[in-house]
């Protein structure tokens, strides 16, 4: 199934080289744990996630043409 995954923040820098939205191809029925994975990222890379206008853990299961938002730990000062 494919995904649209949107990357906020720092993010884009460690999958994209600055894009922030692409399509991720993943097998039906897929967590965005697995989406993580299969980014080359680690998890505690991502603090959220939002799909459906709605935060999601990274056990929720992917549907096909969702759109995936992922978010990284805030810092600053």
């Amino acid at each position: 199934m494919r995904i649209v995954v949107v990357l906020a923040g720092a993010l884009r820098d460690y999958v994209s080289n600055g894009v922030d939205r692409m399509e991720v191809e993943l097998p039906e029925g897929a967590t965005v744990r697995e989406l993580i994975g299969a980014l080359g990222l680690q998890l505690e890379l991502v603090m959220a996630v939002v799909a459906g206008g709605e935060k999601r853990g990274k056990d929720y299961r992917l549907t096909a043409g969702e759109e995936i938002t992922l978010i990284p730990p805030v810092s600053g000062g």
